[in-house]
């Protein structure tokens, strides 16, 4: 036990480059038990890196984003979902509304049609939340298959034709001053010549 408790609190004290998590991660219960002590001096128990990748092929996708929310600090959180994989997107919903200033971007790879439509439920929360201030500052939806539309309250939209893009402004409606620059442009084609599009969402206010 002490071993690995100075293995990992080692580990806890480096900063690393990318941190990649897919098939297994460290057991959260086993470092609440080996460092119950640290309520009491203050020890941050937190990886530090400048990317983490999630690679979601199987397994408790929960589990992984609720370790990396609660023992992670990075500049940029990349999950990228395998074609086959089955993400629940209401707690990927959840984990990109309620990071705060946690992590500098949160990145979303491949969103099928298999899908829900992970963009609808964050341009709602955007127009709609009352806790806007907790959702992450900037998140990108790459190589999204499912349909992409801009809101009806969409100001200030300018297009772009190379390459192809549409920005458009939108509000908060209990907080008028938060506002988000969203900006759709085509993205990839893949095996099957479907074409799919890249969001960028980043408050601007």
């Amino acid at each position: 036990m002490k071993i690995a408790r100075y293995l990992l609190g080692y580990l806890f004290k480096c900063t690393f480059d990318c941190l990649y998590l897919s098939d297994a991660i460290i057991n959260q219960q086993m470092l609440e038990l080996l460092f119950d002590e640290n309520k009491t001096n203050n020890l941050p128990l937190q990886i530090h890196s400048r990317r983490t990748i999630l690679n979601i092929i199987r397994g408790d996708m929960e589990q992984f984003l609720n370790f990396i929310y609660n023992y992670v600090l990075a500049d940029k959180v990349e999950i990228d979902i395998w074609r086959d994989s089955e993400p629940k997107i209401d707690i990927l919903f959840r984990f990109i509304t309620t990071t705060e200033d946690k992590f500098g971007t949160v990145s979303v790879n491949r969103l099928t049609r298999l899908h829900q439509n992970l963009y609808e439920l964050i341009i709602q929360h955007i127009e709609t939340s009352k806790n806007i201030l907790k959702m992450a500052k900037k998140i990108e939806l790459k190589h999204v298959y499912t349909p992409v539309e801009i809101s009806g309250r969409a100001k200030n939209i300018k297009s772009d034709s190379y390459p192809s893009s549409t920005t458009h402004e939108l509000s908060n409606i209990h907080n008028p001053k938060i506002k988000f620059s969203i900006r759709i442009g085509s993205g990839v084609t893949d095996i099957d010549l479907v074409e799919t599009k890249d969001v960028m969402i980043e408050r601007i206010n």
